[in-house]
C-alpha cells in the first residue's frame, strides 16, 4: 500500500562510424527520457536493487561488443555468429 509502480523503458544502440562503434543509451520514465543527472540516479539505484551477477546478465558493458566486432577475431567472431 502507498507504492507507486513507474515504468521505465531502457534503450541502447550502437553505430558504426568512421570504424568505431559509437554507443547510446537512453532511458524514460514512461514516454519521457531521462536527464543526464536522473539517469546516472536511475543507474546507481539499479546497482544497488540487483545483485551484481544479475546486473552483469542484463547489462553488459558496450567496449566488449565493439572488441567483438572490431577486434583482432572479429572475422571469426561473426563467421561463428552467423553459422
Amino acid at each position: 500500500e502507498g507504492t507507486q509502480i513507474k515504468n521505465y523503458y531502457l534503450k541502447r544502440s550502437w553505430n558504426y562510424i568512421n570504424q568505431k562503434i559509437h554507443e547510446n543509451f537512453k532511458v524514460y520514465l514512461y514516454d519521457e527520457e531521462l536527464s543526464n543527472e536522473d539517469k546516472l540516479y536511475f543507474d546507481k539505484y539499479l546497482k544497488s536493487v540487483l545483485p551484481p551477477s544479475l546486473f552483469d546478465f542484463f547489462f553488459f558493458d558496450g567496449e566488449e561488443l565493439s572488441d567483438f566486432f572490431t577486434g583482432k577475431s572479429a572475422n571469426a567472431n561473426l563467421r561463428e555468429s552467423i553459422l
